[in-house]
C-alpha cells in the first residue's frame, strides 16, 4: 500500500486531476462500502492481506480469486473490495432515464492507471445482458458496462468488466501454497 507521499507522487506521475484524485482518496480512506454477506449462492470469507496491510473480504470464489491476483501482481499498487457505491446512467429498453446505485467489486489502482473492476462469469454476463442490454454488452469479443466506463471517464478512470475465464486457477492455487 503508498504511503501519502507514494500516493501523491503515483498521482502526479499518472496525471490525474483533482477529480479523480478526490475520488481515489474516498476509497482509500472509507474502506469497504459495507461488509460482505453469505447468501444462498455465495460466502464470505476474509483475507490478511500483506500488500493492504489491513483485512480483504469477498463474496464469491470468483471475487476470492481476483483478490488473490491483485495480492500477487506487481502492477497492483492498491485494491479495495466494495468501494462503494456509483450511480450508473442508461436509457433502458423502453427508452426511460434509467439510474442504478451499484457496487463494484473492486477498485484497483495500478502502476499507470486505476478503476473500477467487477467480476462476472461468461454465463452471468450473458444472462444479464438478456435481461439489461444497455447495461451490459459484448464488444469486438469482450464484455463492457457503457454505462460504467462513463460513469468513471468522468474522472479519468476505468471501469472494466473482468471475466472469470482471465484467471488460471492453478497460477492462483500455486501463489495460495507457496504461502
Amino acid at each position: 500500500m503508498l504511503d501519502e507521499h507514494e500516493f501523491i507522487e503515483w498521482c502526479l506521475a499518472t496525471e490525474l486531476d483533482e477529480k479523480a484524485k478526490k475520488v481515489i482518496s474516498e476509497i482509500r480512506e472509507h474502506g469497504p462500502s459495507h461488509g460482505v454477506q453469505a447468501g444462498p449462492f455465495n460466502s464470505h470469507r476474509r483475507y490478511a492481506s500483506r500488500k493492504m496491510g489491513f483485512t480483504i473480504q469477498w463474496e464469491s470464489s470468483l471475487e476470492k480469486l481476483a483478490g488473490w491476483l491483485y495480492e500477487h501482481e506487481d502492477d497492483v499498487l492498491e485494491y479495495y473490495n466494495q468501494p462503494g457505491k456509483i450511480k450508473l446512467t442508461y436509457t433502458g429498453e423502453n427508452g426511460r432515464q434509467r439510474g442504478v446505485l451499484h457496487t463494484p467489486d473492486f477498485f484497483v489502482l495500478r502502476s499507470r492507471s486505476a478503476g473500477w473492476e467487477e467480476w462476472k462469469s461468461e454465463d452471468s454476463l450473458i444472462r444479464l445482458k438478456e435481461k439489461d442490454p444497455a447495461r451490459f454488452t459484448k464488444l469486438n469479443d469482450s464484455w463492457i458496462c457503457p454505462p460504467g466506463q462513463y460513469y468513471a471517464s468522468q474522472f479519468g478512470l476505468h471501469y472494466h468488466l473482468r471475466l472469470n475465464t482471465e484467471i488460471i486457477r492453478t497460477h492462483v492455487q500455486n501463489i495460495y501454497f507457496s504461502f
